[in-house]
């Protein structure tokens, strides 16, 4: 993209008063296997793992996965079980467990190695949930005899112990709110809450057409809010702590919802069979996402989804054949070469969880304090400083750092910076976005050395994107850059822009005899502007 396209956009949206939305799709990871994978968790925003393999009807296998780029790259880890796993969960970067098939195996160095545990019985271990490095349940079915209801598994002081659900069922998911707080659901609506980590009380079974169904998975944010998937196209809410529930149609028509996950109260995502949907009102309506491998049918093409999760911005979805597919832009991590022979520590990005850079660690001696090198500044940070420091008018930064290489991908990295603080000013006002849909805009930005640089830009659905100009505009809009830049580091850039509407600095040209009209709700001014030649 050109350089300014960025803050063209915020600009545009903010004069505009469209409420800028950025599109966010779901991209397909290459995970290395094609077996199903059933469970997905976060470690931290940078490090995930995810859980399956082939049960019965298959040759038996154990997968598990581990990324520490926020789920872009993939490793396989070795299992000391052959039995596929059904479930995981990390308290911290290294301490984690995942169960299957009558097996129970843990880790406390990140993977590196796992180990088996024994257990009281052999089961089916659908759930796990980490409280901290000394405390986890193991849910599922009964133990055999299948006839009790001891059908939880806790850990205390390093040996799995027997607890009673009160329920003679199958337990499918768990959620812990605190070390003392959690519910369980499963088979038969049935649905249990412990408030002190050892007895569970039975709640009010779930029904349907007074049928019971099968609570597949939980999310709670709360002790009084949480969202459950059944084993159809339905999920559920509560919002006063199980008082009452809401029984909401999602209008996709699957055989079953494998697993739910709630960002807040209004932005919930739901996956199942060849499906993937999210409502952002609070389930009032709801929408498939877009990913990579979507078919014309607005369906994946792969069998069923399993499990999906988020931690911070980063959202992971896992399913049949081996699919992962992570929430947000696809990133390449680059490769950086590791100069260090022996003890090193790395740097990651923030938001794409790429390792940035090794710094080598030399061991001190007894008794003194281990100390990181500090880095001495590069030339694109010197350049960095340079712009951030006088932008836009970056000439002579570019003039005395030219021979920096990756200059540009500095410069886009500040403009994304500005382009994201201004995101939040906004305003909520979508009807211009329909006024001036379909309308050849061009904006021209005045530089102080050379021609303008001139910029198309497409009016969307609550949507501003910069395009290559246009031949014949319908709409031109002239400004410098000083004016963009006064627009941008103000604390309030709307009335900035809309004064300098007002006072000549940005001058709006289009078809002659059209009229634009801007109200400014906020401070009670009205404009009207005519379109000239």
């Amino acid at each position: 993209m050109k350089r300014g396209c960025k803050s063209i956009i915020l600009f545009i949206a903010i004069i505009l008063s469209i409420n800028l939305v950025v599109a966010v799709d779901w991209y397909e990871q290459e995970s290395g296997t094609e077996a199903p994978l059933y469970a997905v968790a976060f470690a931290n925003e940078r490090v995930a793992w995810a859980v399956g393999g082939y049960g019965a009807g298959f040759p038996s296998t154990s997968v598990i996965l581990k990324s520490i780029d926020g789920g872009v790259i993939w490793t396989p880890q070795d299992s000391p079980v052959s039995e596929h796993l059904q479930d995981v969960c990390f308290v911290d970067e290294d301490v984690g467990w995942a169960v299957g098939i009558g097996v129970i195996i843990y880790t406390d160095d990140g993977g590196d190695t796992w180990v088996e545990q024994s257990t009281p019985y052999d089961a089916i271990f659908d759930d796990v949930s980490c409280i901290d490095r000394n405390t986890a349940y193991v849910f599922g079915s009964v133990g055999r005899p299948f006839d009790t209801d001891s059908n939880v598994l806790k850990l205390v002081e390093g040996d799995w112990i027997e607890l009673s659900s009160g329920v003679n069922t199958e337990w499918f998911s768990s959620f812990f709110i605190d070390e003392n707080i959690g519910y369980v659901v499963g088979n038969g609506g049935n649905i249990v809450k412990t408030t002190n980590g050892v007895d569970f009380e039975p709640l009010d079974r779930f029904e349907r057409n007074e049928i019971p169904v099968a609570l597949n998975d939980i999310h709670c944010l709360s002790e009084d809010e949480c969202w459950m998937a059944d084993g159809n196209e339905i999920v559920y809410k509560t919002s006063n702590g199980w008082e009452s529930w809401d029984e909401i149609d999602t209008g996709e028509t699957v055989s079953s919802f494998g697993g739910i996950h709630a960002r807040d109260s209004d932005n919930v995502w739901v996956v199942g069979q060849s499906t993937l949907r999210h409502t952002n009102d609070g389930g009032d309506s709801w929408e498939n996402d877009d990913t990579e491998i979507t078919n014309s049918l607005g369906l994946l093409p792969v069998a069923f989804m399993r499990d999906v999760e988020f931690m911070g911005d980063v959202g992971l979805a896992v399913g049949d054949d081996g699919t992962i597919l992570r929430y947000g832009q696809p990133t390449e991590c680059p490769i950086i070469e590791n100069p260090c022979d022996d003890v090193y520590a790395v740097t990651y990005d923030q938001v794409t969880g790429c390792i940035e850079a090794y710094y080598c660690v030399i061991l001190p001696d007894i008794n003194r304090t281990l100390q990181l090198p500090v880095p001495e500044p590069t030339c694109q940070d010197n350049y960095r400083e340079c712009v951030e420091e006088n932008y836009p008018n970056h000439a002579d930064c570019d003039e005395t750092y030219e021979f920096c290489n990756d200059i540009d991908e500095v410069l886009a990295d500040v403009q994304k910076e500005y382009a994201e603080k201004m995101m939040s000013y906004a305003s909520e006002f979508k009807y211009f976005a329909n006024l001036l849909n379909g309308e050849k805009i061009n904006v021209y930005l005045s530089q102080e050395k050379g021609e303008d640089n001139i910029f198309g830009v497409e009016i969307g659905e609550g949507s501003v994107k910069v395009v290559e100009p246009y031949e014949k505009p319908t709409i031109a809009v002239y400004l410098s850059e000083n004016t963009l830049n006064a627009i941008i580091k103000s604390d309030d850039p709307k009335s900035t822009a809309l004064n300098a509407i007002k006072n000549g600095d940005i001058k709006i040209k289009g078809l002659k005899g059209k009229m634009f009209k801007v109200l400014l709700f906020k401070i009670g001014l009205k404009i009207s502007l005519p379109f000239l030649k």
